[in-house]
């Protein structure tokens, strides 16, 4: 049978507890075991070989461990470790074998962490629902909507509240804040595959651009909208409403103009109709018509579709007028031939 040795010492003020078999155990004065404060020391050997030991150190109390294995916490009747803390350092809550700095392993509702403030509680879940992970965060309940799901392999989403990317005061259901140059970008995988960016220039232009496996300014710029306003399509510096650099096809295209502007005016009485003589002189000097633009300045200055409209408009009035002039005179004539043969 084995001795135990057991005594007590008072030593100035501290009291010294030693069992001596392989197994010990010491309460001592802080002054006779490496450093300072209490100790409790479980283990075989000396401090110097395997050990674990609990204690209070100065200003704080401490687990340590001289082993490889580290620390287990066991509770309840099935003797089942709730806790583990590897030599590693990392830590397992709900399982043995850590993977991480911190790993967590939900109860049989997938339940892995809760937590409880003043106004309300907030439940996190990790669960593999389908077969895929999912993440889950609940307010007070899990019979609710969840504030946050994220699943790998179906939907996710954000429920509530603005959603801010470099920014923590997001104003919008989307927030995206960046000093320089903010890009979004929508991109497939795989190779050959077109890739949109929106980018905002510093200046305040927004810019749609796209290119198959490119990215910045290798993409090529589709639309353009500046700060004030103007809308480019093929161009980046559009210089009206709308600027369009290529081809436009529609159905229906309406230009709305000023009543005042349509040549109506021609059928009045009092206007004062060209002749056809003066006409002739004046595409004879100019090679074009009177009030139309000539050729260097529509390759200049474009075509304005509502006003040339309305000048090709009061040119077929005034053509009619002529017309009507013609017929009243091969009429007159017809009359006079008649009379003569007559």
């Amino acid at each position: 049978m084995k001795t135990i040795k057991l005594s007590i010492l008072l030593s100035f003020g501290s009291l010294c507890l030693m069992a001596q078999y392989p197994n010990n155990i010491y309460l001592t004065d802080p002054n006779t075991n490496s450093g300072s404060g209490t100790k409790l020391i479980l283990g075989s050997g000396s401090q110097s070989g395997n050990y674990h030991s609990i204690g209070i150190n100065n200003y704080w109390t401490e687990f340590r461990s001289h082993t490889n294995e580290g620390w287990k916490f066991i509770t309840g009747n099935t003797s089942e470790t709730k806790l583990v803390v590897e030599g590693n350092g990392k830590v397992g809550i709900g399982t043995t074998s850590p993977t991480a700095s911190l790993s967590l392993k939900g109860l049989a509702n997938n339940r892995v962490l809760d937590g409880y403030g003043k106004s309300g509680n907030l439940m996190m879940m990790v669960n593999t629902t389908g077969g895929w992970p999912h993440f889950i965060l609940y307010d007070n309940a899990t019979s609710g909507t969840p504030l946050v799901h994220l699943n790998t392999n179906g939907n996710s989403f954000l429920n509530g509240g603005n959603v801010g990317i470099g920014t923590t005061n997001p104003d919008q259901l989307l927030t995206i804040s960046e000093d320089d140059n903010p890009v979004l970008r929508l991109e497939r995988s795989g190779t050959n595959k077109h890739n949109w960016e929106i980018y905002s220039q510093s200046g305040g232009s927004l810019f749609f651009r796209g290119g198959a496996n490119a990215v910045g300014t290798s993409l090529t710029n589709f639309l353009a909208i500046q700060s004030n306003g103007n809308v480019g399509i093929g161009t980046t510096t559009p210089e009206s409403k709308l600027a369009v650099d290529g081809k436009i096809r529609a159905t229906e295209v309406k230009i709305l103009t000023d009543v005042n502007s349509v040549p109506d005016y021609v059928f009045e009485a009092d206007y004062e109709l060209r002749t056809l003589q003066e006409t002739k002189e004046y595409i004879t000097k100019y090679k074009h018509l009177p009030e139309i633009p000539s050729a260097t300045e529509i390759g200049e200055n474009g075509i304005d579709l509502g006003d040339m409209n309305m000048r090709l408009l009061k040119k077929i009035e005034e053509l009619t007028l002529h017309l009507i002039e013609q017929n009243e005179r091969m009429e007159k004539m017809e009359k006079e031939l008649h009379a003569l043969k007559d």
